[in-house]
């Protein structure tokens, strides 16, 4: 789950058990808010839309590999959190992931018959005038 939820609850005596089990009870609710706002977010077409270009930007596909140590941490990080983002997804529910995978590949596939069609149409104008 996103580390937001590993943010410890305030334990001021870590041998008062009473405490201890309280703060938990805290960090487990923050998670079941957490999972379910994600679940909604999932649900909708438009929800998964955001998630997946959020995954996007994060680069998972593209190596993180730089000479730069400082920008190769940089784009480890950014990358780890785009795993933890997809991790979230697969495991609230693997067939809204799967939707939120196939929904990006299917406006993948209408862009690029966009550009395609506007590559042939500009070539066709550009015969018609010669």
């Amino acid at each position: 789950m996103l580390h937001l939820t590993d943010r410890p609850a305030i334990v001021r005596d870590p041998d008062d058990p009473k405490q201890v089990r309280r703060a938990e009870r805290l960090v487990f609710r923050r998670n079941k808010t957490l999972r379910i706002a994600i679940g909604k977010v999932l649900s909708t077409p438009e929800g998964r839309h955001v998630w997946r270009a959020i995954m996007d930007a994060c680069r998972l596909t593209e190596p993180a590999f730089s000479t730069d140590a400082l920008e190769m941490a940089y784009l480890q990080g950014r990358r780890a959190i785009g795993c933890e983002l997809r991790a979230d997804a697969i495991e609230i529910g693997v067939n809204l992931y799967l939707t939120l995978e196939s929904e990006a590949m299917a406006r993948q596939s209408r862009e690029d018959s966009e550009i395609e069609a506007a590559h042939i149409a500009s070539a066709t104008s550009a015969t018609e005038e010669d």
